[in-house]
């Protein structure tokens, strides 16, 4: 199905973006429509009664009871809050040269003016936007810039991801795949904080969007990914192609890294201690310093991968492919971290302190989770004398609840009297 859509995307692309235009305004008729018919028919009724000098007649409260039981609970399913994103809000005081390279950007880029610029932990940038009366009022935008991104890339590098954020903002030529981006998302989050509310008009129209949104997740996913190559567009041409291909580069590998090495031990860890860690981007920062040299051919085969269609971003070598030449890193420069100047260690002790309050209660569980392995663990070492079982048992436990400990090298013993395990290999 979302191959014919690319197809029909490609093969007459004007009439599938007002299609995708229809379809959008689909949603926000329906909205339109129950808002209206729940409110404007007992506001009728009343105007109606006022205007023909009629006098009140109790018979009236009893027809307009449950209308007005009706408008209190639509409009209450519609009251959503939008959280902005979590993480450090920069105010204007802060890091006075990334904010003034943000605003270069921006206006570089054709995008409208922000809301805030948020630092939060992530190795990450993202162009959050959060609507106004689900979209019909327009949005509040949001950039979001990750500590650990920031220690990652150098101020070039840097530059070309919040480029790239930007372009999702755009307006003009591209500002229609921009939109339904926004509206993608914006969906989303309306049917989420509707099925958080409570509410029992709420499950009306999550019941709607569930038929609903599919069609416009598979319709819009086009035109969103499209919106990622033009955001890709103008991260090159505001910043240029080798700050962007060395950005997308460095990023995938340390995800790949991250992914690999910090978030296992930092799983076991959450099985071996009770309490988070009290320098969460510290540990970051380490293991991004610890990472081996990037291989780009290596690279870019392990990022190959099917596209996700949940996921609107192309793969690393999707991304790369614009280049004529053959992807190359760049001669890093100061870490784009240091634009954060005397503000760096104040933001890093409140994501710091962020990070532990919201991992705290999943932190609890996972810890309590795991008593049974700490046991098991700590009988099979009184014990001193293991079966082979026993033995690969043994690897595992440590691997699992001893974020401290190479596991490697008790596997390797493990195989030596089992060498055909499989669970040991």
């Amino acid at each position: 199905f979302g191959a014919r859509l690319q197809a029909q995307a490609r093969e007459a692309p004007q009439a599938y973006r007002t299609r995708v235009a229809l379809l959008a305004a689909v949603g926000y008729a329906a909205l339109g429509l129950i808002l209206l018919v729940a409110v404007g028919l007992p506001l009728a009724i009343i105007v109606a009664v006022l205007v023909s000098g009629r006098e009140f007649d109790p018979m009236l409260a009893l027809v307009l009871l449950p209308q007005t039981v009706f408008a209190v609970m639509v409009v209450r399913a519609l009251w959503l809050r939008f959280d902005a994103p979590s993480g450090y809000r920069l105010l204007p005081g802060d890091a006075p040269a990334l904010q003034a390279e943000i605003e270069r950007l921006r206006l570089a880029a054709g995008a409208p003016p922000l809301e805030a610029v948020v630092i939060d932990s992530d190795l990450n940038a993202g162009a959050a936007s959060t609507p106004r009366l689900l979209g019909l009022l327009g949005y509040r935008h949001y950039l979001v810039i990750g500590l650990p991104l920031m220690r990652l890339l150098d101020t070039a590098e840097l530059s070309a991801v919040i480029a790239h954020e930007f372009g999702h903002f755009r307006s003009g030529h591209g500002g229609f795949s921009g939109w339904i981006y926004r509206v993608r998302i914006s969906w989303y989050r309306v049917v989420e904080a509707m099925a958080r509310s409570g509410a029992s008009m709420s499950r009306v129209f999550v019941k709607f969007f569930e038929w609903y949104a599919p069609y416009f997740n598979a319709y819009s996913f086009v035109l969103a990914r499209e919106d990622e190559y033009e955001a890709d567009a103008v991260s090159a041409r505001v910043v240029g192609e080798a700050a962007r291909v060395s950005a997308l580069i460095r990023l995938e590998h340390a995800s790949q890294w991250l992914m690999r090495r910090f978030l296992p031990k930092m799983q076991a860890q959450m099985r071996a201690q009770p309490q988070p860690p009290a320098q969460y981007n510290a540990l970051i920062a380490t293991a991004l310093r610890d990472m081996p040299p990037i291989d780009i051919p290596r690279l870019l085969v392990s990022a190959t991968r099917e596209n996700d269609l949940e996921d609107t971003h192309p793969t690393l070598p999707q991304r790369v492919a614009a280049v004529a030449d053959a992807p190359t890193l760049r001669e890093q420069d100061a870490p784009a971290a240091e634009q954060l100047g005397e503000a760096l260690s104040r933001i890093e002790r409140a994501l710091d302190g962020l990070w532990r309050e919201e991992l705290r209660k999943s932190w609890t569980a996972a810890y309590a989770e795991a008593k049974a392995d700490r046991e098991r663990l700590d009988a099979l070492e009184r014990r001193g004398e293991w079966t082979d079982i026993e033995r690969l048992q043994h690897a595992q436990l440590v691997e699992t609840v001893r974020p401290d400990f190479e596991a490697a090298v008790l596997y390797d013993r493990a195989l030596e009297r089992m060498p055909d395990s499989a669970s040991a290999h």
